[in-house]
Protein backbone atom coordinates (compact mmCIF):
# COMPACT_ATOMS: atom_id res chain seq x y z
CA UNK A 1 0.00 0.00 0.00
CA UNK A 2 1.44 3.37 -1.18
CA UNK A 3 1.45 6.55 1.69
CA UNK A 4 1.75 8.89 -0.46
CA UNK A 5 -1.35 8.49 -2.57
CA UNK A 6 -5.15 8.74 -2.47
CA UNK A 7 -7.52 8.13 -4.56
CA UNK A 8 -10.58 11.08 -4.15
CA UNK A 9 -14.13 10.01 -4.23
CA UNK A 10 -16.61 12.66 -5.74
CA UNK A 11 -17.93 14.41 -2.39
CA UNK A 12 -14.55 15.17 -1.84
CA UNK A 13 -13.81 17.31 -5.07
CA UNK A 14 -17.30 18.57 -4.17
CA UNK A 15 -16.29 19.51 -0.77
CA UNK A 16 -13.39 20.88 -1.98
CA UNK A 17 -15.44 23.28 -3.75
CA UNK A 18 -17.78 24.10 -1.20
CA UNK A 19 -15.73 24.34 1.79
CA UNK A 20 -11.98 25.47 2.88
CA UNK A 21 -10.71 22.36 4.57
CA UNK A 22 -11.00 20.01 1.55
CA UNK A 23 -9.07 22.53 -0.44
CA UNK A 24 -6.52 23.98 1.76
CA UNK A 25 -5.47 19.94 2.53
CA UNK A 26 -5.07 19.72 -1.60
CA UNK A 27 -3.31 23.04 -1.63
CA UNK A 28 -0.93 22.29 1.24
CA UNK A 29 -0.19 18.76 0.78
CA UNK A 30 -0.21 18.45 -3.30
CA UNK A 31 4.02 18.55 -3.30
CA UNK A 32 3.89 15.44 -0.55
CA UNK A 33 0.75 13.38 -1.45
CA UNK A 34 -0.15 12.41 -4.98
CA UNK A 35 -3.96 12.78 -5.29
CA UNK A 36 -5.67 10.90 -7.75
CA UNK A 37 -9.41 10.22 -9.20
CA UNK A 38 -11.12 8.61 -11.36
CA UNK A 39 -12.65 10.76 -14.66
CA UNK A 40 -16.37 9.17 -13.88
CA UNK A 41 -15.68 11.46 -10.03
CA UNK A 42 -14.71 14.72 -12.04
CA UNK A 43 -17.60 14.19 -14.30
CA UNK A 44 -19.79 13.34 -11.44
CA UNK A 45 -18.26 16.51 -9.37
CA UNK A 46 -18.93 18.66 -12.96
CA UNK A 47 -22.82 17.56 -13.02
CA UNK A 48 -23.59 18.06 -9.33
CA UNK A 49 -22.21 21.30 -8.48
CA UNK A 50 -24.34 23.09 -10.85
CA UNK A 51 -27.30 21.37 -9.75
CA UNK A 52 -26.45 22.29 -5.72
CA UNK A 53 -26.14 25.96 -6.82
CA UNK A 54 -29.09 26.07 -9.17
CA UNK A 55 -31.37 24.90 -6.13
CA UNK A 56 -29.98 28.40 -4.26
CA UNK A 57 -30.87 30.34 -7.40
CA UNK A 58 -27.29 30.94 -8.12
CA UNK A 59 -24.71 30.86 -10.40
CA UNK A 60 -22.90 27.82 -10.74
CA UNK A 61 -20.32 29.10 -12.91
CA UNK A 62 -17.52 30.34 -9.77
CA UNK A 63 -17.86 27.08 -8.60
CA UNK A 64 -16.95 24.91 -12.43
CA UNK A 65 -14.08 27.24 -12.68
CA UNK A 66 -13.11 26.67 -8.99
CA UNK A 67 -13.26 22.95 -10.15
CA UNK A 68 -11.19 23.56 -12.96
CA UNK A 69 -8.42 25.21 -11.16
CA UNK A 70 -8.07 22.80 -8.61
CA UNK A 71 -7.55 19.62 -11.81
CA UNK A 72 -3.42 20.97 -11.34
CA UNK A 73 -3.47 19.54 -8.03
CA UNK A 74 -5.15 15.97 -9.17
CA UNK A 75 -4.30 13.39 -11.27
CA UNK A 76 -7.50 12.29 -13.28
CA UNK A 77 -7.36 8.34 -14.08
CA UNK A 78 -8.89 7.15 -17.30
CA UNK A 79 -11.30 4.23 -17.53
CA UNK A 80 -8.48 2.40 -19.56
CA UNK A 81 -5.98 2.45 -16.30
CA UNK A 82 -8.42 1.35 -14.27
CA UNK A 83 -10.19 -1.21 -15.96
CA UNK A 84 -8.18 -3.80 -15.41
CA UNK A 85 -9.47 -3.91 -11.99
CA UNK A 86 -13.13 -3.50 -12.93
CA UNK A 87 -14.46 -6.94 -11.80
CA UNK A 88 -12.53 -7.39 -8.37
CA UNK A 89 -13.84 -3.80 -7.83
CA UNK A 90 -17.38 -4.67 -8.50
CA UNK A 91 -17.18 -8.10 -6.18
CA UNK A 92 -16.23 -5.81 -3.45
CA UNK A 93 -18.68 -3.06 -3.82
CA UNK A 94 -21.43 -4.85 -4.91
CA UNK A 95 -23.08 -5.27 -1.93
CA UNK A 96 -23.26 -1.71 -0.84
CA UNK A 97 -23.36 0.53 -4.60
CA UNK A 98 -21.84 -0.76 -7.50
CA UNK A 99 -21.97 2.47 -9.34
CA UNK A 100 -18.99 3.45 -6.92
CA UNK A 101 -16.62 0.77 -8.99
CA UNK A 102 -14.45 2.89 -10.52
CA UNK A 103 -13.14 4.74 -7.09
CA UNK A 104 -12.46 1.24 -5.89
CA UNK A 105 -11.04 0.12 -9.29
CA UNK A 106 -8.61 3.01 -9.19
CA UNK A 107 -7.18 2.41 -5.31
CA UNK A 108 -6.62 -1.23 -6.56
CA UNK A 109 -4.69 -0.33 -9.51
CA UNK A 110 -2.76 2.18 -7.68
CA UNK A 111 -2.60 0.25 -4.32
CA UNK A 112 -3.74 3.41 -2.71
CA UNK A 113 -5.99 4.12 0.07
CA UNK A 114 -9.52 5.80 -0.50
CA UNK A 115 -10.61 9.57 0.78
CA UNK A 116 -14.16 9.90 0.93
CA UNK A 117 -17.06 10.74 2.92
CA UNK A 118 -18.89 7.70 1.56
CA UNK A 119 -19.92 4.85 3.93
CA UNK A 120 -20.28 2.10 1.05
CA UNK A 121 -16.23 1.67 1.27
CA UNK A 122 -16.26 0.59 4.38
CA UNK A 123 -15.27 -2.94 4.20
CA UNK A 124 -13.94 -2.95 0.35
CA UNK A 125 -10.32 -3.86 2.06
CA UNK A 126 -9.48 -0.96 1.05
CA UNK A 127 -8.27 1.44 3.78
CA UNK A 128 -10.48 4.42 3.92
CA UNK A 129 -9.84 7.65 5.36
CA UNK A 130 -12.89 10.46 5.82
CA UNK A 131 -12.13 13.94 6.09
CA UNK A 132 -12.62 14.16 9.81
CA UNK A 133 -9.43 11.40 10.21
CA UNK A 134 -8.08 12.37 6.58
CA UNK A 135 -5.19 14.67 9.00
CA UNK A 136 -3.87 11.29 10.98
CA UNK A 137 -2.73 9.85 7.43
CA UNK A 138 -1.35 12.96 6.14
CA UNK A 139 0.66 13.83 9.90
CA UNK A 140 1.86 10.31 9.56
CA UNK A 141 3.85 11.48 6.17
CA UNK A 142 4.73 14.74 7.67
CA UNK A 143 4.69 14.71 11.56
CA UNK A 144 4.31 18.40 12.72
CA UNK A 145 3.27 19.84 9.72
CA UNK A 146 -0.31 20.81 10.91
CA UNK A 147 -1.83 23.21 8.52
CA UNK A 148 -5.38 23.29 9.23
CA UNK A 149 -8.11 22.95 12.25
CA UNK A 150 -9.12 19.83 12.98
CA UNK A 151 -12.35 20.89 12.90
CA UNK A 152 -15.32 20.94 9.61
CA UNK A 153 -15.07 24.92 7.61
CA UNK A 154 -18.08 25.48 6.13
CA UNK A 155 -17.26 29.13 4.59
CA UNK A 156 -16.43 28.51 1.69
CA UNK A 157 -18.40 29.02 -1.93
CA UNK A 158 -21.52 27.35 -0.06
CA UNK A 159 -23.92 30.54 0.04
CA UNK A 160 -26.05 28.59 2.70
CA UNK A 161 -24.01 27.70 5.46
CA UNK A 162 -21.75 30.26 7.56
CA UNK A 163 -18.93 28.84 9.94
CA UNK A 164 -15.72 30.09 11.85
CA UNK A 165 -12.82 31.02 9.74
CA UNK A 166 -9.38 29.38 9.70
CA UNK A 167 -6.87 29.80 12.29
CA UNK A 168 -3.74 28.82 10.24
CA UNK A 169 -0.59 30.17 12.33
CA UNK A 170 1.94 27.70 9.96
CA UNK A 171 1.26 29.02 6.38
CA UNK A 172 4.23 29.00 4.51
CA UNK A 173 5.12 30.98 1.32
CA UNK A 174 4.40 27.89 -0.65
CA UNK A 175 1.03 27.79 0.53
CA UNK A 176 0.32 31.00 -0.09
CA UNK A 177 1.75 30.74 -3.87
CA UNK A 178 -1.04 27.92 -4.02
CA UNK A 179 -3.72 30.01 -3.29
CA UNK A 180 -2.15 33.00 -5.44
CA UNK A 181 -1.97 30.75 -8.66
CA UNK A 182 -5.64 30.01 -7.67
CA UNK A 183 -6.88 33.37 -7.41
CA UNK A 184 -5.04 34.64 -10.49
CA UNK A 185 -6.72 31.48 -12.80
CA UNK A 186 -10.08 32.13 -11.58
CA UNK A 187 -9.47 36.10 -12.48
CA UNK A 188 -8.80 35.86 -15.74
CA UNK A 189 -11.85 33.25 -16.69
CA UNK A 190 -14.26 35.35 -14.92
CA UNK A 191 -13.20 38.25 -14.48
CA UNK A 192 -13.91 40.70 -11.10
CA UNK A 193 -17.77 39.96 -11.27
CA UNK A 194 -17.13 36.77 -11.30
CA UNK A 195 -14.27 36.44 -8.44
CA UNK A 196 -16.13 37.88 -5.18
CA UNK A 197 -17.01 34.46 -4.15
CA UNK A 198 -13.52 32.49 -5.45
CA UNK A 199 -11.66 35.69 -3.61
CA UNK A 200 -13.39 35.31 -0.22
CA UNK A 201 -13.31 31.89 -0.15
CA UNK A 202 -9.46 31.69 -1.06
CA UNK A 203 -8.89 35.04 1.04
CA UNK A 204 -10.23 32.82 4.26
CA UNK A 205 -8.04 30.17 3.96
CA UNK A 206 -5.08 32.36 4.51
CA UNK A 207 -6.44 34.15 6.88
Amino acid sequence: MSSSMLVLDANILIRAVLGNKVRTILTTYAGTVDFFTPDVCMADAQKYLPLLFEKRSLPAKPALTLLASLECLLHIVDENVYKSSAEDARLRIKSRDIRDWPVVATALTLNSAIWTEDQDFFGSGIPTWTTDRIHIFLNHLLPGKILFNSQYLTSGLDPGKKGPSPINTHIKPLQILSFAKLAMINFYKVGWSGCGWLASAIASSII
